[in-house]
This record gives structure tokens, C-alpha cells and sequence, in this order.
């Protein structure tokens, strides 16, 4: 089978990895935080602008932008831009960038910035009403017309919040042409997003008619609604749709995208009587369908329920096929989805043909939920591959209840919105701050060692002492074998953040990686480009939760996958090969049977031993008797003769290691009775404890 493997090698070494497809939030070195506002496509890149924020003065929020090429999940270039304010777009003119920003130090007014081709700041245009009673707020600009058009609301800075829509037309030379004015109607006008209609050439903006409800008992509230108009070649507002009055306005203040069909059809989002509709708009202001996401009503006699999965649709893009494209944040306490973010695809006549949800540490979070994330941006790639990009929360795993950061969230999916290739509707992405070390002198692994004139048991450990090697220090793997005796390896190996690294090798673990993400090939004859097919979590005796990965060889499509497990390495064949194919040049085999750390056995293989002689072993784990074996309903447990009538833990994990149940029991006569009807069909292994520390093992199949 192996020399199999190395045919398939030679016949596919040319092949290219596949365009890199992730979901991950960032943490940046300057630990700032920021979140995703503008997504836009260059020649192979993407431009990305993110709100940061300021160490020295938190209220006052700077622009970082980043290059990202598509076919890469790691920034290119990372510019902080300390004179532009945060905002929400950026646009392009030739060689020119240009960024809408509403002045920091009291909003006293809007700024349009210019930048060249290198992104240094070149000039700027303050924009503002006459007087100083107003606060402004920062829309999006475009060009238009040969014209920047920067958008905004103004609100007055006493009295009632209300506020009016603002449109300042700019000439090239950054000169005030024109301003326009959607003035309130006791209400706040806010001004959510700019298209240009590919039909009429017409520049269109979607606006929020929302509520303040003061405590006023002359207040009659207006209609909270969505209204569209649109500008014309004179620069004069033209009314084109109004969504009407609504029960309930939280989903289109939030955000009311808009994006243009090539056919002229208009493509929006709004919320009303809690059901979460994509609507599209003939050229004529006419409303073609409206299509709800999840989210239903049911009406009682006399009571109204709500149930549903509320979606808040945060953008729209329209694919070059004509399918609707839109990412935002659904919140659903089932299927512990808590806060996630989510792409839906729908056809040009309002058909839904996927939604997929991504979770971002759900395995590793207290809350069950994981960390909360929204998308702000979603754009088509030209191979057809989606992009969005937002913000996650992102709190400290052992104290939930912390203050949490921001940090930005990006997800790379193909056009079916997958990030692995099992893609679920619910797909997960997990990082983490820290990791558990597999690089440890803690660590110790027993393993059945295989080779064509040797076959033993072998222990192995790091070194205590580190050695510098190169500039930096590494430790050296050693191991106890059961016929030579103790060994070096002659292999060193040094570990930073989850990314174990062998001296003059490759990188043999990265536990940062997600789904689809790859470890760079080296230039090596027998070296493939290894991939993730998908990521997980595993809990062992110790409680801690810890990363898994399954591994396979991206090119060769038959090799099987292989499992890493945060602070131990390769669950099924320790260090088997930094190569990670079948082939014959990978060496002996390791097959792992045991893992403990400091002494405590974390990880057993179901009939294996810790120790070098297979057969005993004073430190193993006693075993206990079950039947029936293989068991449908029913485990039963038989107990040791003194047992006491105390309660027992029972752990049951797949053969992989990930726990598949945790249920404690009271005796039944001398056993215990473990129901395992909920579990697959497969080989498992558990572990009983008691609270005084005694524990014992068992194996069994769940048959069919």
C-alpha cells in the first residue's frame, strides 16, 4: 500500500493547492482592537478597511487598512493610518484612494480624505452645515458623476436626538459643489447604503426612517420604515420605494444594504413583524418578491408567538451569476449557535438555495455559545469563492465573564459557502490564544514501534534542557526503547504559540490553522502540502479542553486523514512522519498507545498499556468487565465485590479520543447501567471514577 501511496505521489506533483478557503479572527500585534467596515476587490487582492482603536484615547476610533490576496489567509501589508477617522467605505479613483470619516474630537463634522497608490494621506475636505448645533455621523462616499458624494446624518446636539440625512457633492478638486438635505420629521433619518444602478446610471441611496419614542406626551410616532430614493444626473433626490409602516424596525436599523442586478433590479433587506425578508425591486419601484430567511410567526386567538431564528442581514452582493449574495448575524440559543455570523445565496427570482452559519470557538467556550461575531461585508471573488468579513468577541475561555476584545473576523468559503469539505449548515472555526504544549518535558508517549528488523516499545520524552541551535533553542526528543534501552532521536524541536517547528525541517504541527488551511510544502522529494479537512475539540481526564485537527496530504486524495490533538501531536501514529503521506520513505511507525503529562494518564487506546512490556504494568489502569459486548441499549458495568453505594462517573470517548458521553450513575445492584443507544455505531472506550480517585477503564463495541 505504501509503495501505492508513492506512485500517486509521482503522478501528482505538479498539482497546485487548491485557492486557500478559512474562517479566523485576527489578533494584530499592536493588540489594538478592530473590527471589518469595507471590504473591496482590487486586481488580485482584497482591500479591507478596519475600524482601530486608539490606546491613548479609546473614544477616538483611526482606519487600519490591509492588503489580502486571495489566495492567502495572512495580511500582506498593514497600514495605520493615523489622520483618517474610522469610517465605513473607500473607494477608488485612478491612482487615488478616498475615505469618508467623520471628524474624532466631537463630530463636529465629516471628512472626505484623499490617498495615493502607497496610501500616504494627501489631502482632505471637512464637510458641515452652517451653525455648530449638530452632531454628525459618518455614512459611505462614491464617485458619481465625475463627483464624490459623501453621505451622512446630522442630529441636533440638544433637545430630542432627532437628526436629518446630509449629502455633501464634492468636485475633483475637493471643492464643495452641492448640498443636499432629507430633513426629519420628528424622527432620525440615517443614510445605510449607496448603489448605482447599471440600468439608468442613477446613484441610489437606501435611508432609515426610525423612532426615539421620547417622553413627550404630544409625540406621535412616524412610521418606522425603509425609503429609497435616488439622484439624478442634476444632483436632485427622486423618491423611488417605500417599505411602508412596521411593527417592528430593529432589523433595518441596524443596516438596510442595497445592491444592483445587472438587469436593474434592486435587492434589499428589512424587518417587520419579525420576520427577516431579501425583497427585490423592479426598475419601476415595484416590489418583485420578498423572500423570509428562518424566522416564522404563529398567530394565537388571542396571543401572538414568535418563534424564530432572527437573521440581521448586515450586506448584499449580487454574483456573476444574478444569485443574491447577503451576510450578517443570526442569534438562536438552539444548536448552540448563541451569536454567529451567516451567508445566505438565493437565485434571482427569490429562491433560497443555501444559508451556512460559522461558529467561531464554540468547543471552547463556557457559554456554549462560543464568541459572538457579525459580518459587515460580503463580496464575490472572480473564481466565484465568497468572502465576509466582520467582527468576533473574543473573551478569555477560563474567565467568560471578562471584559471582551475585538478583533477582526474573516471567512473565505467557496461559492456553496463551505470552509471544509464536509460543510455543514453550521460550520466551525477554532483558534486560540494559548496552547497546551506538545513540546514539554511533561509529556511522555508509549508507543508499539514498528520497523522491518525491529519491532519494540518505545517511550518517548523532550529533553529538560533546551540547546541553541541556529538562534534559537530546541529541545531534543529522546526515547526508552524495550530493547535497546534509552536513545536519542537525534531530532530537536522548539515550539511558539501552537506552531511546532524541527530544527533544520519543516513545521511539523500549527495548531492555529483552520478548516482548509495548509501547511507550506518545502522543497523535498517526498514532502506534499498538508491540509485540514476539519477542526474540533477533545476533552481527556484532565478537563481541559484542547484543539483537534484532521490532517491529510492535499494532494494525494486516497491517504488517510490524520488526527493532531493540541498539546500531543499525532494521535494515531506519535511523530509518525513530519511528511505526513503514506510513503515508503516516511520511515518506522509509531503506533501511539498512551499520553500522560506529568505522570497522569490522559489518553489510554482501548486494550493498550503505558508501559515499555505490553503484558504488565503496575501504573496501568484496572480494567472493568462489561456486557453485553457489543451492547445496543444497555452497558452494563460490573463493579468491584466492596463497592460502596456511591455515585460513579462514566467517561465514554471515541476511538479518535473525542468524548462522547459524561453521565454520572448510581449502582444497580453490583453494576452499572449506562444507556448507549444515543451513541453511533463503532468502537468506544470509557473510564470510571469515583470522587476518592479511584478509576478504572473498560472497552466495548455499540453495535447495530
Amino acid at each position: 500500500m505504501r509503495y501505492f501511496h508513492l506512485l500517486l505521489f509521482l503522478l501528482s506533483v505538479q498539482l497546485l493547492p487548491a485557492q486557500a478557503r478559512f474562517a479566523r479572527f485576527y489578533k494584530l500585534p499592536d493588540g489594538t482592537s478592530n473590527s471589518i467596515n469595507s471590504i473591496g476587490l482590487q486586481d488580485t487582492s482584497l482591500l479591507i478597511r478596519m475600524n482601530v482603536s486608539d490606546a491613548a484615547d479609546p473614544l477616538r476610533l483611526k482606519t487600519r487598512l490591509v492588503n489580502l490576496p486571495f489566495n492567502t489567509n495572512q495580511f500582506d501589508d498593514n497600514f495605520v493610518l493615523p489622520e483618517i477617522e474610522a469610517g465605513n467605505s473607500v473607494f477608488k479613483d485612478g491612482d487615488f484612494y478616498f475615505f469618508p470619516a467623520v471628524e474624532g474630537s466631537g463630530n463636529q463634522y465629516l471628512t472626505l480624505h484623499k490617498l495615493d497608490k502607497s496610501f500616504v494621506w494627501l489631502d482632505s475636505i471637512n464637510l458641515k452645515l452652517p451653525g455648530n448645533d449638530l452632531y454628525y455621523f459618518s455614512g459611505q462616499a462614491t464617485l458619481f458623476k465625475d463627483k464624490y458624494v459623501v453621505c451622512g446624518s446630522s442630529q441636533n446636539k440638544n433637545g430630542y436626538p432627532f437628526g436629518q440625512t446630509v449629502v455633501f457633492i464634492v468636485n475633483k478638486d475637493f471643492t464643495l459643489f452641492k448640498t443636499l438635505i432629507i430633513p426629519q420629521v420628528r424622527q432620525l433619518i440615517v443614510p445605510r447604503d449607496l448603489a448605482i444602478s447599471p440600468l439608468d446610471g442613477r446613484l441610489y441611496l437606501s435611508l432609515v426612517y426610525d423612532n426615539f419614542f421620547p417622553n413627550d406626551s404630544t409625540f406621535v410616532p412616524a412610521p418606522v420604515c425603509q425609503k429609497i430614493v435616488s439622484l439624478n444626473d442634476a444632483f436632485e433626490f427622486e423618491n423611488f420605494w417605500n417599505s411602508g409602516e412596521f411593527i417592528n424596525g430593529n432589523g433595518i436599523s441596524e443596516r438596510a444594504p442595497i445592491a444592483f442586478s445587472p438587469e436593474g433590479n434592486l435587492y434589499s433587506y428589512y424587518d417587520v413583524n419579525g420576520l427577516d425578508y431579501i425583497t427585490a425591486i423592479d426598475p419601476n419601484g415595484q416590489t418583485i418578491w420578498k423572500t423570509p430567511l428562518d424566522s416564522f410567526a404563529i398567530f394565537g386567538p388571542t396571543v401572538l408567538w414568535f418563534k424564530s431564528r432572527p437573521f440581521s442581514i448586515q450586506d448584499i452582493a449580487v454574483g456573476a451569476n444574478g444569485d443574491v449574495i447577503a451576510a450578517g448575524l443570526v442569534e438562536d440559543t438552539k444548536d448552540n449557535i448563541g451569536r454567529s455570523s451567516f451567508i445566505v445565496r438565493m437565485s434571482p427570482q427569490g429562491v433560497k438555495k443555501w444559508i451556512k452559519i460559522y461558529r467561531s470557538n464554540n468547543f471552547f467556550s463556557f457559554q456554549k455559545f462560543g464568541y459572538g461575531s457579525a459580518f459587515q461585508n460580503v463580496v464575490e471573488l472572480p473564481n466565484g469563492d465568497i468572502v465576509a468579513g466582520g467582527s468576533v468577541l473574543l473573551f478569555d475561555e477560563f474567565m467568560p465573564n471578562s471584559i471582551p476584545e475585538i478583533a477582526p473576523w474573516l471567512v473565505h468559503a467557496d461559492s456553496n459557502g463551505c470552509i471544509s469539505p464536509a460543510c455543514n449548515p453550521i460550520q466551525d472555526a477554532v483558534q486560540k490564544s494559548t496552547w497546551l504544549p506538545i513540546v514539554s518535558p511533561a509529556n511522555e508517549w508509549t508507543v508499539a514501534h514498528y520497523e522491518p528488523f525491529l519491532s519494540s516499545r518505545r517511550k518517548y520524552r523532550f529533553s529538560s534542557d533546551s540547546v541553541l541551535l541556529g538562534g534559537q533553542y530546541y529541545r531534543e526528543l529522546k526515547y526508552e526503547d524495550s530493547f535497546l534501552g534509552a536513545q536519542s532521536s537525534g531530532r530537536f524541536y522548539r515550539e511558539a504559540q501552537g506552531v511546532v517547528t524541527r530544527y533544520n525541517g519543516p513545521v511539523v504541527y500549527n495548531l492555529n490553522l483552520g478548516a482548509s488551511d495548509t501547511l507550506p510544502a518545502i522543497d523535498a522529494p517526498n514532502y506534499f502540502t498538508r491540509a485540514v479537512a476539519s477542526v474540533g475539540t477533545v476533552i481527556y481526564s484532565d478537563g481541559i479542553p484542547r484543539k483537534t485537527m484532521q490532517v491529510y496530504c492535499a494532494a494525494d486524495s486516497t491517504a488517510p486523514l490524520h488526527t493532531v490533538v493540541e498539546g500531543m501531536g499525532n494521535l494515531e501514529e506519535f511523530f509518525f512522519s513530519e511528511i505526513q503521506c503514506i510513503n515508503p520513505l516516511d520511515g518506522p511507525t509509531d503506533l501511539l498507545e498512551c499520553f500522560r503529562v506529568n505522570g497522569e494518564t490522559l489518553y489510554l487506546k482501548p486494550g493498550a498499556s503505558c508501559e515499555l512490556s505490553a503484558t504488565e504494568g503496575p501504573e496501568q489502569l484496572p480494567r472493568a468487565a462489561v456486557f453485553p459486548n457489543p451492547a445496543a441499549e444497555l452497558l452494563n458495568i460490573t463493579l468491584p465485590q466492596r463497592h460502596t453505594a456511591a455515585a460513579y462517573r462514566v467517561l465514554i470517548y471515541h476511538a479518535s479520543g473525542q468524548l462522547a458521553l459524561d453521565q454520572t450513575l448510581m449502582p444497580v445492584a453490583d453494576a452499572l447501567q449506562v444507556p448507549v443507544s444515543a451513541l453511533s455505531p463503532g468502537a468506544y472506550y470509557g473510564q470510571l471514577r469515583r470522587a476518592n480517585g479511584e478509576s478504572r477503564v473498560f472497552a466495548f463495541v455499540r453495535g447495530r
